[in-house]
């Protein structure tokens, strides 16, 4: 038979905030969304393969107990510095 369609939800999701477009309360929305949150250090010193910087950011990792689609996650990311959000298959 043919294959089912990807499930492209899940639990764990990963966003890139960017200082430079991000609003000055961006943690607080994080913390709105009372979910396990956990947000990196500050990477102000990634260059990308040719050496040159890349733009000063943040990954924060969102856990929610049910599953979420690539839309509910991007209408946070808009929220946060509209950066588009990928589904990637690990």
């Amino acid at each position: 038979g043919k294959d089912k369609p990807k499930d492209e939800r899940t639990r764990n999701w990963t966003i890139i905030v960017y200082e430079d477009s991000a609003p000055d309360n961006w943690r607080d929305i994080v913390a709105g969304l009372h979910v396990p949150a956990f947000i990196s250090p500050y990477h102000d010193k990634d260059v990308r393969a040719d050496g040159s910087p890349k733009k000063p950011h943040w990954h924060v990792v969102l856990c929610f107990k049910g599953k979420k689609s690539v839309g509910q996650i991007q209408a946070i990311s808009d929220q946060l510095s509209g950066v588009h959000v990928d589904w990637e298959h690990c």
